[in-house]
């Protein structure tokens, strides 16, 4: 299937597609999937049902995918920005290409590292492990695995940022990081 034939399709045509090849269990086809399709790796490797139900998440999820970069995003609040954007997105960045780098970056660290951790307990997700051995450590190293410090996935570069970190833009900023990509969420309080 090209990424044009799975970007015309509905959401139930999806979700019939979805349990194909799950059914199936092609894991090239199911790799291709979780790197190509937000929808998919959210609701079906990720086991958020509650999105696989949704008309909007599916519509959102389509329109971040075709053209992601250089908006700001003023959904109301409750309406999955960050579970799409942040979450799906940056496992989405990471299982295409392991050696980026990725700075969240909140009004606080505090709130920059629940992002960290709820990233952390995906890639530890063991549907995403079987498929991503060469990525995801089925056990990951204390060292390099963090809510604080970051988290490092198996990589050929050796870049001094961890693959995905946190930080605060009123505490905590970080100095001299370079990321590939930011991602700023929750970056007002009330």
């Amino acid at each position: 299937m090209e990424l044009d034939d799975l970007r015309s399709l509905d959401r139930l045509q999806c979700l019939k597609l979805y349990n194909d090849l799950l059914e199936g269990g092609d894991k090239e086809a199911l790799r291709w999937l979780a790197r190509s399709d937000r929808f998919f790796l959210l609701g079906c490797l990720m086991m958020r049902p509650d999105v696989l139900e949704r008309d909007w998440c599916f519509t959102r999820c389509r329109e971040v995918e075709a053209d992601p970069e250089g908006h700001l995003d003023l959904w109301s609040r409750f309406h999955y920005k960050s579970t799409i954007i942040t979450l799906a997105g940056t496992v989405q960045e990471i299982l295409k290409n392991p050696d980026i780098t990725i700075g969240i970056l909140s009004y606080n660290k505090q709130i920059a590292h629940k992002f960290v951790d709820q990233i952390r307990r995906a890639l530890e997700m063991q549907e995403l492990v079987s498929l991503f051995p060469d990525i995801l450590y089925e056990k990951p190293p204390r060292l390099n695995w963090s809510t604080q410090g970051g988290l490092i996935v198996k990589r050929r570069s050796n870049p001094k940022e961890p693959t995905v970190s946190g930080s605060g833009l009123v505490d905590g900023q970080p100095i001299g990081a370079h990321y590939a990509l930011r991602i700023y969420d929750d970056v007002v309080v009330p």
